[in-house]
């Protein structure tokens, strides 16, 4: 994300073995934190028809769309306000995968 008024999400991917998983939604959670800290109050990402639902799970909410873009597929442009609160469901399954990491880490 970059530094300023917004932080603009250009890629987040998981490969196939690992979705399903919350890897996504913490790898997003942690963007999100470290947008905060480098004081961002909005979220941007650009999202395909194929991955759109992902970030509106997450919050995100529609601003644009770009009809056939790629061709055969729809663009669509996001934005989350980043101060909103975290829901309680997700933000104890963030913190039970962070933990996770962190255990991980300290084995390596």
């Amino acid at each position: 994300m970059d530094k300023g008024e917004s932080g603009f999400i250009e890629a987040l991917f998981v490969e196939e073995p690992f979705r399903r998983q919350g890897l996504g939604t913490y790898l997003l959670c942690e963007a999100e934190e470290l947008a905060k800290e480098k004081g961002a109050s909005m979220g941007l990402t650009s999202a395909g028809d194929w991955n759109v639902d992902f970030f509106k799970k997450n919050g995100y909410l529609f601003r644009g769309e770009l009809k056939d873009v790629p061709k055969g597929h729809d663009c669509y442009e996001l934005y989350k306000t980043l101060e909103a609160e975290i829901h309680k469901e997700d933000y104890n399954q963030h913190k039970t995968m962070r933990m996770q990491v962190n255990k991980e880490d300290k084995h390596e």
